[in-house]
C-alpha cells in the first residue's frame, strides 16, 4: 500500500480497482482518492461496501464491457489479475494518454505461490506453463508502457498453527485451482507445513512485483 500511495500519485484521483474482490485496496486508497470505482464481476462483493467510505462506488460488471464505455480515470489498479493480453491492449486504449496503470504480481517461484506444484503435480501440470506466460508477460510490460515504477516486496504468509495452515491452504487450492485434495496430496502438504513451522506459527515466504507504468508518448 505504501508503494502505491508513493509512486502512484493516488491522492485526489479518481481510481479504478479492476478485480476489486472485497476492496483490500479500494477501501484505504479511497482515504486519499477523490473516488474510488470498485469494479468486480462477481455480484457478492458488493456487500464489502455497505460501510465503506462515500467517495467508493462498486460496480457489477466485467472489465472487458465496463473499460469500453467508462470515462477516463487517473489510475487503474490491477492486482493479481490473469494474464490476457488482449485485455491489456484494452487497458491500454482505456488509458489514454493520462492514465497510470498499478500492477500488482506475484513471483510464481516463490515459495507460496509453489505450493501447488509441490502437493499437486500429477495433478495440475499447468505450473510450469504458467511461470513462463507470467515472465513472458512482465517482459512484455516494459516495451509496451513507460514504466515509471517496480518494486520487490519480500512478504510471507503466517498462520497462527499448522492445523490453520492446512485448512486455510486446502481451501485456496480448492477455491484457486479446484482441487480436493486426495490422502496422499494431504500427507505432502502437512510435511511441507511442518518444514515450514516455527514453534507453533507456519509461515510461507511469498514474493510480490509492483509495477507502476504509463503509455509511451505516440
Amino acid at each position: 500500500m505504501e508503494v502505491i500511495i508513493k509512486h502512484g500519485d493516488v491522492r485526489g484521483k479518481r481510481i479504478l480497482d479492476i478485480g476489486t474482490g472485497i476492496g483490500r485496496l479500494a477501501i484505504p486508497l479511497a482515504k486519499y482518492a477523490c473516488e474510488v470505482v470498485a469494479l468486480d464481476k462477481e455480484a457478492v462483493f458488493k456487500s464489502c461496501f455497505k460501510d465503506g467510505s462515500s467517495n467508493i462506488h462498486f460496480v457489477h460488471a466485467r472489465a472487458e464491457d465496463y473499460l469500453k464505455t467508462c470515462n477516463p480515470f487517473d489510475i487503474y489498479l490491477l492486482a493479481w489479475p490473469t494474464f490476457d493480453f488482449r485485455f491489456f491492449s484494452l487497458l491500454k486504449e482505456a488509458m489514454g494518454g493520462n492514465g497510470v496503470c498499478v500492477f500488482t504480481t506475484c513471483d510464481n517461484n516463490s515459495d507460496w505461490e509453489t505450493i501447488v506444484d509441490r502437493v499437486c503435480r500429477s495433478r495440475y501440470k499447468k505450473f510450469k506453463s504458467d511461470v513462463t506466460n507470467k515472465q513472458k508477460f512482465l517482459r512484455a510490460i516494459p516495451k509496451r508502457f513507460k514504466v515509471i515504477a517496480k518494486k520487490k516486496i519480500l512478504t510471507s504468509y503466517e498462520y497462527p498453527n499448522k492445523i490453520a495452515a492446512f485448512r486455510v491452504i486446502q481451501h485456496s487450492l480448492k477455491l484457486w485451482f479446484n482441487i480436493t485434495l486426495n490422502k496422499e496430496e494431504k500427507k505432502r502438504l502437512l510435511d511441507l507445513i511442518e518444514r515450514r513451522q516455527m514453534g507453533k506459527k507456519v509461515a510461507f515466504g511469498e514474493i510480490v512485483w509492483i509495477y507502476i507504468f504509463k503509455n509511451k508518448k505516440q
